[in-house]
């Protein structure tokens, strides 16, 4: 789920973009290599649209296999690294995707 979002303006001045302004799905979910120890499948290819900027994007993991995987429940397992933006725009970025794996056992 994309939490938060920022636009920028011609000149560099960002600002929030409000989240109901946001249209998301993803287009491909993997399933971790580690699935049979935290059942995770990660989302590493997403649409994004923003209606109201005319703005419609596809965001791709520049590598897929970017999963830190915890050996069992008692660590969080995520996925997080490069991708990349195409469509209304092109650009490079970073991704962090938790709980998909589940929750953390104390």
């Amino acid at each position: 789920m994309i939490t938060n979002a920022l636009r920028s303006s011609v000149f560099g001045i960002l600002s929030p973009c409000r989240r109901r302004a946001l249209r998301r799905g993803p287009l491909f979910v993997r399933p971790s290599p580690a699935i049979a120890v935290n059942n995770a499948r990660y989302p590493i290819r997403w649409r994004i649209r923003i209606p109201g900027l005319n703005l419609e994007l596809q965001c791709d993991a520049a590598i897929p296999q970017q999963e830190l995987s915890a050996q069992d429940n008692s660590t969080a397992s995520y996925w997080e690294g490069a991708v990349t933006y195409s469509g209304s725009v092109s650009g490079v970025g970073y991704l962090e995707m938790t709980g998909y794996a589940g929750k953390v056992q104390l």
